[in-house]
């Protein structure tokens, strides 16, 4: 069986504990003991849990019996990750040894007087848990062996493929989920080793695999439902089953609830809470607008979801729950339309997971939010007034998902780089017209005012999703920060867009010796390069193989693309706004594609899986190959490569001396045809004209069609 929560809330007691007693952490003196015992307890309830949840399904005893443990080893979670986030400030504090000593011995955190208080709480926990340890020779539970266990098992199959997100792991990668879905397996617990050495991807492989595999595996099994994709192929969003739903509230319990009532109670055993923000505060005063914090003053909750869409909190209401609350883990306060953030929001040191994002009217964040040193997520997205992220965001070091989508942010914090878990940041932005860190060393003021250059983003390997680098500049200083970004070595990156500061082409530029500096991993499956000013598209997109979105916009000097048509998994193209553009592809239509030079006469299909391709705005565009405008009535147009049966929908906007295109299948979804040639739909008719019928293959051209 797959091990229950209380058993991994154990672990995690017993993980905390083991971090508190290295020898690097000053503790007061008997405090160790304290924690050795508390550890020793834990262990000895910790193997009989699994045995205990077995038999609490027939005893309303051993149910009781296992909700104080539950409470217990909750309570003694909050304290041991007080500790540690303890610990953690005094690592991150900033300055030599002496100046950190004289600001610890000085502060309200005296490190000493810390681990005295902390001594007496850990004994207070210790002898609560003896308690329950006692008790539990009364239900002669069986002890859990938990041994390493190599398990060999039959391939089990599914109707869905999911790409590899980590090389050099699959026979590990395989073990593991057919271990978790293979109904035949009878022992309590199984642990499956991952050997290596550090930086081998043993903990990505644990968490990566687990998760995406348990979700695919689930909708497969139909408990989730209605699945929508994005253009990339990633699930964006999806509808639980009616019975997943009831199953999830059973587990939950008395744990969680929400609220949509000001009369309703609280169960003293809640701990994650939602609120239903339009119908609790519907039958209060327009004048006051506030929560009753009442509700759960004094509780130890760790979620709050504020449920809402543009219903406006008032700050009383925020500062109360923020101050009331301080054992949270999980804050969502998005869409409540909050001018300013609570400055004791910093008192919340057990956060991990917050959401402000869409509050419209936040221009800054306050100093304490650089407290919250276990916070793993920080949504900022949607804000059109905040212009800049406090300086002392990199003492965050837990932070992994840092969502900076604003309309206005002009820089990005010096010191970004510190963040190396970092795996998701949404957009990096340059300082217009700021001093590059790289020089101009000498003023350390001016660095931290005009931000943090690309290098900042060399160490920050484990980025993906998706990355916004806007504003680079032209210059020649910018081409050498480009090649320090170490954009190759960041293999879960799925997908980059490129915006360099809008330029008129008509000064010195060296972008393309900058864009190469910025070459992705081969992994990366959309691309966007917006005002870049080079006369030639980078040399390395060809090496993208893996890509499946290209967007090219606002270029000024481009005269014609690469091969594109072999990228075997590319289906959205959008050119748009490219003044200069002839040609899309270089090639001369007689002595390359029709000569049998080309790469388009191979045996590989011409854009194979290509489904959708705008071009918008490109006045100069004149055709497909060179020379291919020439040749459109001689017979040969027949050996014209065609886009693929796969194509649906096809834009030509703004695009006069147009005049030759590929020939296309019908189109399913739609044609557009505005400001434009008639010209470009001639292969296509030809095509179907020698056809020995007159098919509806080519006739119409699509069902939805604006000409």
């Amino acid at each position: 069986m797959v091990d229950g929560a209380l058993f991994q809330l154990a672990g995690k007691v017993l993980e905390l504990l083991g971090s508190i007693t290295l020898p690097e952490v000053k503790l007061a003196f008997g405090v160790r003991i304290e924690i050795e015992n508390l550890k020793n307890t834990v262990s000895t309830v910790q193997a009989v849990i699994l045995d205990a949840e077995k038999q609490s399904s027939h005893s309303h005893l051993i149910k009781d019996w296992l909700r104080k443990l539950k409470d217990v080893l909750h309570d003694a979670d909050d304290l041991l990750d007080s500790i540690s986030t303890e610990v953690l400030l005094h690592k991150v504090m900033s300055g030599n040894k002496m100046t950190k000593e004289v600001r610890i011995f000085f502060s309200s955190s005296n490190q000493f007087a810390f681990s005295l208080k902390m001594g007496h709480e850990i004994k207070a926990i210790r002898e609560r848990l003896n308690v329950n340890a006692k008790d539990k020779d009364d239900f002669h539970f069986i002890q859990s062996s938990i041994e390493p266990q190599i398990m060999n098992r039959a391939i089990e199959t599914y109707s869905f493929v999911l790409e590899d997100e980590i090389v050099g792991r699959e026979n590990d990668k395989k073990e593991i989920i057919e271990y978790l879905f293979n109904d035949n397996v009878v022992e309590n617990i199984s642990i499956i080793p991952i050997f290596g050495i550090g930086g081998l991807g043993k903990t990505a492989l644990a968490q990566l695999d687990v998760s995406q595999e348990y979700f695919m595996e689930l909708l497969w099994r139909s408990f989730f439902q209605d699945v929508k994709k994005e253009e990339l192929g990633n699930i964006a969003c999806c509808k639980m089953h009616d019975l997943m739903h009831d199953l999830a509230t059973l587990v939950a319990g008395m744990e969680s609830t929400m609220l949509t009532s000001s009369k309703e109670n609280i169960g003293k055993k809640v701990r994650h809470v939602s609120f239903d923000l339009e119908d609790l505060l519907s039958n209060l005063e327009d004048s006051s607008r506030e929560l009753p914090i009442l509700m759960v003053k004094g509780m130890r909750i760790r979620t709050v979801l504020a449920l809402s869409v543009g219903i406006e909190l008032g700050k009383f209401t925020c500062d109360a729950l923020i101050s009331n609350l301080n054992y949270l883990r999980t804050l969502d306060l998005s869409k409540l339309d909050l001018s300013v953030v609570s400055h004791s929001i910093g008192e919340l040191k057990h956060l991990r997971y917050l959401d402000l994002s869409k509050n419209k009217d936040i221009e800054f964040l306050p100093n304490s939010i650089t407290k919250l040193l276990n916070l793993q997520t920080l949504k900022l997205s949607g804000y059109d007034s905040l212009k800049e992220l406090h300086q002392g965001i990199k003492k965050l070091v837990n932070l992994r998902h840092l969502d900076t989508n604003c309309t206005k942010l002009t820089h990005m914090p010096l010191g970004l780089g510190h963040l190396t878990s970092l795996e998701i940041l949404t957009r990096f932005v340059l300082k217009k017209g700021g001093f590059k860190a790289s020089s101009y060393s000498w003023c350390k003021k001016k660095q931290a005012r005009f931000g943090g250059g690309l290098s900042e983003l060399k160490e920050l390997s484990n980025l993906g999703g998706s990355l916004w680098i806007e504003k680079l500049g032209h210059g020649e200083d910018d081409m050498l920060e480009c090649k320090a970004t170490n954009m190759k070595e960041k293999q879960h990156l799925e997908e980059l867009l490129l915006w360099w500061e809008w330029d008129d082409g008509e000064s010195e530029c060296y972008d393309e010796m900058s864009v190469e500096g910025l070459q992705p991993h081969p992994n990366l499956k959309s691309l966007w390069l917006c005002y870049y000013m080079g006369v030639r598209i980078p040399s390395w997109i060809s090496s993208l193989t893996n890509l499946v979105h290209l967007r090219l916009s606002s270029n000024n000097r481009l005269q014609h693309l690469p091969a594109l048509n072999q990228l075997p998994f590319l289906k959205f193209v959008y050119i748009l706004n490219m003044k200069a553009l002839e040609y899309i592809s270089d090639e001369d239509i007689t002595s390359n594609v029709l000569g049998g030079s080309s790469s388009s006469s191979s045996k590989t299909s011409f854009f194979p899986s290509l489904s959708s391709l705008i071009l918008d705005e490109c006045p100069n565009l004149k055709g497909w190959w060179r020379n291919s405008d020439d040749d459109v009535n001689e017979p040969h147009h027949l050996l014209l490569p065609s886009f693929p049966p796969c194509l649906s929908k096809l834009q030509i906007l703004r695009c006069l001396n147009l005049t030759s295109m590929p020939s296309f299948p019908y189109l399913k979804e739609e044609l557009v045809l505005r400001i434009a040639s008639w010209k470009v739909l001639e292969q296509t008719m030809k095509m179907g004209a020698t056809t020995s019928t007159f098919s509806s293959c080519y006739f119409p051209l699509s069902l939805n069609y604006n000409i």
